[in-house]
């Protein structure tokens, strides 16, 4: 059985993307189970608006990329800048790597979203 400490002292996996767009690598990191919740509303906020697909991916670029010491290189408010400046193909490979790291799909995202606005829903409610 893990330890209280062997679970938190856990690492997050990476993986390095070729992105041949820009001539080079992307280091990608696993979701916290934090950010993972950002995304969800981030999602459900997105959805609706017209820009919707590059908000969602400069989001997910901006969550996932890393530099080689693990720190994220992008903030979460610079999504929008990635989502201009990246090109769409380079945004879906960057997308489609993160959700194969995190196990992740549309569907999935969009569900737990949902889930998670019911709760918030009902927690202020009092139902």
């Amino acid at each position: 059985m893990l330890t209280r400490d062997e679970i938190l002292g856990g690492t997050l996996k990476t993986i390095d993307l070729t992105i041949p767009e820009l001539g080079g690598e992307v280091r990608l990191q696993e979701m916290t189970g934090k950010l993972r919740g950002k995304l969800d509303l981030f999602y459900m906020n997105a959805k609706d608006k017209d820009n919707a697909y590059e908000l969602v991916k400069g989001f997910v670029a901006a969550i996932s990329i890393v530099g080689e010491d693990g720190n994220l290189l992008f903030t979460e408010g610079e999504a929008d800048l990635l989502a201009t400046k990246l090109s769409a193909i380079t945004l879906d490979r960057i997308d489609n790597a993160v959700a194969d790291l995190n196990m992740l799909d549309d569907k999935e995202i969009e569900k737990q979203a949902k889930k998670s606005t019911a709760s918030r829903g009902s927690k202020t409610t009092g139902t």
